[in-house]
């Protein structure tokens, strides 16, 4: 497992829409463009963290926060560096973040496919509530809707 003193986590700018891109085309399908990154980094409801290697960001997650309650969009870390307690730290990183911010309740959409999301979200407190039909494509799959109350995350893990 690499050490978290190599990495760090930050709050992601618009700034730093380029590299977030270049991460979302490193892990998806379908990747956000640099515009609606920057976009979003723009939104005064938009939360991203990065967690970053030297001056290279290597993972981000990122939300939208209204009236209290996030709704994850991405959480994405670069093939290389998976399998070594990074979503952890990102994930957790995140999550104090959203809290500081005054959020409640966050929900996310995972595929029923990444066991490796699915354990680490359980493990975080994450609760499945849900499934969207054909909510994924490339390729199609169902979603799970997941729910953590940040309340008892903040009491447990903050």
């Amino acid at each position: 497992m690499m050490q978290n003193n190599q990495v760090s986590p930050r709050l992601l700018t618009p700034a730093d829409a380029p590299a977030a891109a270049a991460v979302e085309a490193a892990c998806f399908a379908r990747p956000w463009s640099e515009a609606s990154l920057r976009g979003s980094l723009e939104s005064p409801c938009g939360l991203f963290v990065g967690l970053w290697q030297g001056g290279r960001l290597i993972g981000y997650a990122g939300m939208h926060l209204v009236l209290g309650e996030g709704a994850v969009d991405n959480v994405a870390i670069l093939p290389q560096y998976r399998g070594q307690g990074l979503g952890r730290a990102l994930m957790q990183a995140f999550l104090q973040q959203a809290a500081l911010r005054g959020c409640r309740r966050v929900t996310l959409e995972v595929r029923p496919s990444n066991t490796a999301a699915r354990r680490l979200y359980a493990s975080l407190g994450f609760a499945e509530e849900g499934l969207r039909r054909d909510f994924y494509d490339g390729p199609r799959e169902d979603a799970l809707l997941c729910g953590l109350d940040l309340n008892c995350f903040r009491k447990a893990r903050l």
